[in-house]
């Protein structure tokens, strides 16, 4: 019967099933060759490579898992390293490319651990349970055990980034007492000193901050050079650059809080919103330039471009475009004229409301001429 005859094996293979196999050097059934019956796991065995000790020349893939002690490779991808071999098991449990000059050189308590690179590791102490993957990267660090490092100078002198990640050239770089933090693009958090359980994401996201423990920079330059911004959000572009003491604050829009000085429990939202202000609290400005400037403004709401911009009085609300600019005045409701209508009285408002267009369910709030009073007209 030929084998394409044959019917199919539906149930599973096992080790002890024969199979059938033709010897073509042994003739003594057949000038053609011998065939026998085998089980099939001893064809396993014998295919399966097995080494103890040695060299295996030429190109080697291993497929089905790979189970040693030690290995090391003398090439890779045609690369001859210049002494020794580019990796090597240190303390039982570490590799390093050591083929590389200066990799882990001098590295302290470095258990458990992988530096791939040059000068990668090189003087790290305490660096335990950690991967520093790129040139310079993790050098000289102190006391970051549990960290990831990658890209060429990531983490290069950290100090105190325990169980920590910085990646992205640069990222990290000269950071101190960066625990439990997250560093993600080209010199994010670079210098930055009490980055306690931070996040900083983007180009230089986090540069050269201070003290800004548990908060969030994501952008590109978002929170550059901040200091004392703890608790906080900065989100956008340029979002709470050069901010001073922002303690439980959010600033979310392209250069958002930029500038800001002492402002505590606040919401800035929109461009530049919040930008240059000073001593601000328990407020929140949404809109273009909402709030930019302001200064001593406490528990107000400032919604509208411009609004709010430049003033100084506490306790204010003030809704619409460029309403309560400069405004000096405390405990005030502040319309800008732009966004409340003005009627000579109110048959005129009903008039002008009451229109295809309007929209029903809601009362417009208009200024009546006749009896200086602002009133609505109800649909």
């Amino acid at each position: 019967m030929k084998l394409t005859e044959r019917l199919f094996l539906t149930s599973a293979v096992t080790s002890s099933d024969l199979i059938h196999i033709v010897l073509p050097n042994d003739y003594t059934q057949s000038p053609e060759g011998s065939s026998y019956k085998v089980e099939l796991g001893k064809v396993i065995d014998e295919l399966a490579p097995t080494f103890t000790g040695g060299t295996v020349s030429g190109a080697t893939n291993f497929t089905g898992g790979l189970t040693t002690n030690t290995i090391s490779a003398t090439t890779y991808n045609g690369y001859v390293p210049l002494s020794g071999t580019p990796i090597t098991v240190i303390n039982n449990s570490s590799l390093f490319s050591t083929g590389l000059s200066n990799t882990g050189l001098n590295a302290s308590a470095a258990t458990n651990s992988i530096f791939f690179g040059v000068d990668a590791g090189n003087g790290a102490t305490g660096a335990t349970q950690s991967n520093f993957l790129g040139q310079n990267a993790g050098k000289d660090a102190f006391n970051s055990s549990g960290s990831t490092f990658i890209g060429r100078n990531a983490g290069n002198g950290a100090s105190d980034a325990r169980l920590s990640n910085f990646f992205g050239v640069d990222a990290g770089n000269g950071a101190v007492g960066s625990t439990q933090s997250n560093f993600f693009g080209e010199n994010a958090g670079q210098d930055s000193d009490g980055a306690d359980k931070s996040n900083f994401i983007g180009r230089y996201a986090g540069f050269s901050s201070s003290d800004a423990n548990q908060s969030n920079f994501f952008g590109n330059l978002a929170g550059y050079r901040a200091d004392g911004a703890s608790n906080s959000n900065f989100i956008g572009t340029s979002a709470g650059v050069d901010a001073k003491n922002a303690v439980n604050s959010n600033f979310m829009g392209q250069q958002s809080g930029y500038g800001a000085s002492g402002t505590s429990n606040s919401n800035f939202i929109g461009n530049g919103a919040g930008s240059g202000t000073t001593n601000t609290s328990g407020s929140t400005f949404i809109g273009q330039q909402a709030g930019s400037g302001a200064i001593g403004v406490n528990n107000s709401n400032f919604m509208g471009v411009n609004a709010g911009k430049g003033s100084s009085g506490n306790n204010v609300n003030a809704f619409g475009t460029n309403a309560a600019i400069n405004n000096t005045l405390s405990g005030q409701t502040i319309f800008s004229n732009s966004s409340l209508p003005t009627y000579s009285n109110r048959s005129a408002a009903v008039a002008a409301i009451s229109v295809v267009g309007a929209s029903s369910g809601n009362t417009y709030l208009y200024y009546n001429q006749t009896t200086f009073a602002i009133e609505g007209v109800r649909l």
